[in-house]
């Protein structure tokens, strides 16, 4: 009769046991707050993290224009879209510092003369893990993230940097709540 008992009770307590422990730590809060910045990465898309307001250049912007632009921001990646919103190509600060020495053509340059050719482009569906591999593997922190690569409309731009900052900010902030959370229970 004891081991019938105690073998019966041992299966009763594995069987549901560990839904009623997962309801008691979502209960308490503590779900997702020890977590890792490769836990995030392995969890979000591109389309959680990119920048969907990154200033954005015309083919057709004169090279004042393009400074103007430029001086209003502190981005180092300017996507360049045609009339349809279409990518075709890219401007970078190490570009626009190259155009002016040769200042005396500065009155007749347009974006089109100053841009760079797109090395990749990404969509927003991929994985985070992805696209952080693909900017490593390319050397690149900017990468423009389009609708798809047939229409090539542009998005907005994935920073790997700031993706990064992000995550670690994110992960900071749980951190802490689970530390205020163990604070208040002690």
């Amino acid at each position: 009769a004891i081991i019938l008992i105690v073998t019966t009770t041992t299966f009763i307590v594995q069987i549901i046991g560990p839904p009623f422990v997962k309801y008691a730590v979502k209960k308490a809060g503590e779900v997702g707050l020890n977590i890792t910045e490769d836990d995030l990465i392995e969890t979000y898309k591109v389309g959680d993290v990119f920048d969907k307001n990154a200033p954005v250049l015309y083919t057709g912007n004169s090279l004042s224009e393009v400074v103007k632009i430029v001086s209003g921001t502190t981005s180092n990646f300017y996507p360049v879209i045609d009339g349809s919103s279409d990518l075709v190509g890219l401007v970078t600060m190490d570009g626009i510092r190259k155009t002016f020495t040769t200042t005396e053509l500065n009155d007749w340059l347009v974006t089109m003369d100053i841009m760079e050719p797109i090395v990749t482009t990404i969509e927003p569906d991929i994985t985070l893990a992805d696209a952080l591999h693909t900017a490593r593997k390319l050397d690149i922190d900017n990468i423009p993230v389009v609708e798809d690569r047939q229409t090539n409309k542009l998005l907005g731009v994935f920073n790997s940097t700031g993706v990064r900052r992000h995550l670690a900010a994110e992960v900071l902030a749980r951190q802490q709540k689970a530390d205020n959370i163990q604070a208040v229970q002690s």
